[in-house]
């Protein structure tokens, strides 16, 4: 982890870098909060090969939907039987359940990383560690991007609100799966954002504007794939 937190914290400082030597620094908004974004941004790029598979993965289980819910009809009685059914559908239309999971967790892994980079960015972004309160580190109403955002509607609030979307999101792109998994998945819909609400209120705010940077790009970006995904199947 700490050969990533070092490799973030590099390219952090890069675009950082970068965006000073451009001049005079907005007043709202400060180059330290528009690197994050840009840090969130350049993850999203960088990981959109895997989103599309994911993407198209999940295409392909939506549409096999109606064959699974048959299979689990069919063979309600017979657990064995239904899964190992439902197992050949799969294999033989070449989709694989578990294959959206690296997309999501690559994301996830990077967040804990940027975690240490952010609460401590004179160690990793910075040459020296006094510079880091020299530096400006607002965001609109946040005076402070390396402490919790004041206003409890701010930046948690707008978090939780991706995350809920990002969440309903993948659930429609996800095939159906049995009665119990459902539940699970509409419990977790809800109560993850909330709980996250209320953590993330004592989490560094750049964190948090990370992080919901993150959320909101991929939603976009999901959704213009499956629109392009989708064009194409119609288009051949």
């Amino acid at each position: 982890m700490s050969i990533l937190t070092n490799a973030l914290g590099a390219i952090l400082k890069f675009i950082y870098q970068s965006l000073t030597a451009m001049g005079n620094e907005p007043k709202n908004i400060s180059y330290y909060a528009l690197a994050l974004i840009a840090m969130a941004l350049l993850q999203k790029i960088f990981t959109m090969p895997l989103t599309l598979k994911g993407t198209r993965n999940a295409q392909r289980g939506q549409e096999l939907n109606p064959q699974v819910e048959a299979i689990r009809k069919k063979y309600a009685n017979d657990p064995a039987t239904q899964n190992k059914k439902i197992m050949e559908l799969y294999k033989e239309n070449n989709y694989n359940p578990a294959s959206g999971c690296l997309p999501m967790l690559i994301p996830i892994i990077i967040v804990f990383a940027m975690f240490s980079v952010i609460r401590n960015p004179a160690e990793y972004m910075l040459d020296k560690g006094t510079q880091i309160h020299e530096i400006a580190k607002n965001f609109i109403w946040v005076p402070d991007l390396s402490n919790p955002d004041p206003y409890i509607y701010g930046l948690p609030l707008v978090y939780a609100v991706s995350m809920f979307a990002y969440s309903s999101l993948m659930q429609t792109q996800q095939p159906g799966g049995d009665k119990n998994m459902q539940s699970m998945n509409m419990m977790m819909k809800y109560m993850m954002p909330i709980m996250m609400f209320f953590f993330s209120r004592s989490w560094p705010a750049g964190l948090i504007l990370f992080w919901a940077t993150s959320n909101i790009s991929e939603i976009i970006i999901r959704a213009i794939m499956k629109f392009f995904i989708k064009k194409g199947e119609t288009a051949s």
